[in-house]
């Protein structure tokens, strides 16, 4: 079993299981003595050809462009619930931008079904859970465990505690 030592994902279960059932989770991931990694797709990689059996959490879009370019496919993506959902990739418009209004359309457009379609073909799978397309299919029914706008501040401090869970050396300065 690989781990992500960045632990974006566990921070979004947080916001929908809890911090104590996340940390006794991230402890109980330490025991398993899994393989720390950072980042995605080399490892995404090693599991397709065998190197590693699963990722304990990464980011489906991740493992869903490796699938694509599986040509033996025994890369399989699995949603598992609850779906750990958070914000990404925000867009916003500048206040004192030049062109406000032009950027407010662009934001429209992404957000209609033409642009969630776009999303999921050049993401992929990155279109939005709220908005009709790929995503908002996959997750439709299932328990969701979403990390925005109104828990997003916290995220910071539910890492630093799944980090310390994992039993990570801290750096300390004398």
């Amino acid at each position: 079993m690989v781990v992500e030592i960045r632990p974006h994902c566990m921070a979004a279960l947080m916001a929908g299981l809890g911090e104590e059932w996340v940390v006794n989770y991230a402890r109980k991931i330490k025991e398993q003595d899994p393989v720390w990694v950072r980042g995605n797709t080399r490892v995404i990689t090693s599991i397709a050809i065998g190197e590693y059996a699963f990722h304990q959490l990464t980011n489906y879009h991740s493992c869903a462009r490796a699938a694509v370019k599986d040509k033996t496919k025994s890369l399989v993506c699995k949603v598992i619930e609850p779906v750990a959902v958070r914000i990404q990739e925000p867009d916003f418009v500048v206040k004192t931008s030049a062109n406000p209004n032009a950027a407010l359309l662009f934001l429209e457009h992404q957000a209609s079904p033409e642009g969630q379609k776009i999303l999921d073909e050049s993401g992929p799978i990155k279109s939005s859970i709220y908005v009709p397309g790929e995503v908002s299919r996959m997750v439709q029914g299932k328990k969701l465990s979403i990390n925005d706008y109104r828990t997003y501040h916290k995220t910071p401090e539910w890492m630093r505690m799944v980090v310390e869970a994992y039993g990570f050396p801290k750096a300390e300065i004398k």
